[in-house]
């Protein structure tokens, strides 16, 4: 249950998102002007990251996060007018300062309880006893559930670079930040129809000493499920997983070894107990 009014809450969800994809553009600005400290462009982009970040804050009464982000796009403002310098301490600064700030947004994500998927990832790590939580998210017309030990984080769809020679399944492969993932169409796996169009969100998950992602429709909520309330479904649709009952709504209990192991059949893709 969330610890906020309904529509705080929102806005905080939709806060914390924003704030993390501001703060990763962020970073990658810095790292850019590291090589290229005359790029003005860059200077501008990052003081208008701050500067959001600044004004949303200060909306939701998140005073820490607003007088921070004022102090690194105060850094700044020197750089911009040419009166002082981009060196290396500067951007060591403002780097450090990136890493409190996205700390403190996934700080207040936790605390908040923020129902939107990524805000909730991002702040996985502070919540501890995560042993019984769930990521939800729609696969084509299905609710699943993933132990969120599994997940490395969920983030939006980013360009798709195609392979030759993969099974169907495999959209291909993504770059996350330098690190080069392969994608699964999670939907076109289990029921042979493609899910690509309809992606709104990537998890991305451990699998054996790398990662790859997993492109589903739509990330529903982190949650607390107890497995022994889980019951064995008859509907030919579920394949005879085992399912549980999320507000009402049954989930599907994903087991990724069995969706995407070479021997997994069409057909029993998914937890089966």
């Amino acid at each position: 249950m969330s610890m906020l009014p309904d529509d705080q809450s929102s806005l905080l969800a939709d806060f914390v998102v924003e704030s993390l994809e501001q703060l990763s553009a962020a970073e990658d600005s810095l790292l850019q002007l590291e090589e290229q400290p005359e790029r003005v462009d860059l200077i501008r982009g990052l003081m208008r990251s701050f500067h959001t970040i600044k004004g949303n804050s200060a909306y939701l009464g998140l005073r820490e996060i607003s007088d921070l982000a004022h102090r690194l796009e105060t850094l700044l403002e020197p750089v911009q007018q040419r009166t002082g310098s981009l060196d290396e301490g500067v951007i060591n600064e403002l780097l450090s300062g990136v890493d409190r700030l996205r700390a403190l947004v996934q700080r207040a994500a936790a605390a908040g309880q923020a129902t939107d998927g990524e805000a909730e990832i991002a702040a996985r790590e502070l919540v501890e006893g995560a042993e019984n939580r769930y990521l939800i998210f729609r696969v084509g017309s299905l609710e699943m559930a993933l132990p969120l030990k599994q997940v490395v984080e969920v983030t939006r769809p980013v360009p798709v670079t195609r392979l030759p020679y993969v099974p169907p399944h495999v959209a291909g492969v993504v770059n996350l930040r330098g690190l080069v993932v392969p994608l699964v169409d999670l939907e076109r796996r289990l029921w042979g129809t493609s899910g690509s169009d309809g992606m709104q969100h990537l998890v991305v998950v451990s699998w054996g000493r790398g990662r790859l992602a997993l492109g589903v429709q739509q990330v529903v909520a982190v949650t607390e499920l107890d497995e022994q309330q889980a019951y064995e479904s008859s509907g030919r649709d579920w394949y005879g997983t085992r399912v549980i009952l999320h507000r009402g709504t049954p989930v599907a209990l994903l087991e990724l070894e069995r969706v995407l192991g070479d021997t997994a059949g069409e057909g029993g893709c998914l937890r089966s107990v």
